[in-house]
């Protein structure tokens, strides 16, 4: 998967990558969202990205997904990507929880972004939300 997040695949030149922690409900644990967008402090629609995976496995920081979100970007738009809570596999957060779990911090993150959207400066007018299974709408 990491071969999809180099330099010459997903060039990272122009773009800005943060990570935000965000309290997910109704469990409260911490979930992470990853943001890429344009090296800009200019308001963007946003893409909110929820990676593959089957809420089982993988992460928004596996390199196809981080090069997929750092392509998005590139077209002039944040991308905020979810890191949930796995049914199989930790993610980037440790915990691993039976479904509706992942779900449920998918719904957070998106809540939690449009809650702290100034640090990344789009607009939820703009928002194309949800991204289902990795794929940007």
């Amino acid at each position: 998967m990491d071969l999809c997040d180099t330099e010459e695949a997903a060039p990272a030149k122009g773009l800005r990558v943060h990570t935000e922690k965000v309290a997910s409900q109704p469990d409260g644990n911490t979930i992470n969202l990853q943001v890429i967008r344009p090296d800009t402090d200019e308001t963007l629609a946003c893409v909110y990205y929820i990676h593959g995976g089957g809420m089982a496995s993988l992460s928004c920081y596996d390199g196809m997904y981080r090069g997929w979100g750092k392509l998005i970007a590139a077209n002039g738009v944040a991308v905020v990507m979810v890191d949930f809570r796995n049914s199989v596999a930790a993610s980037s957060v440790p915990e691993v929880a039976p479904f509706p779990a992942g779900l449920n911090d998918c719904v957070s993150g998106s809540s939690g972004s449009s809650a702290t959207q100034s640090s990344w400066a789009s607009t939820p007018r703009g928002s194309s939300w949800p991204a289902r299974a990795g794929a940007a709408t």
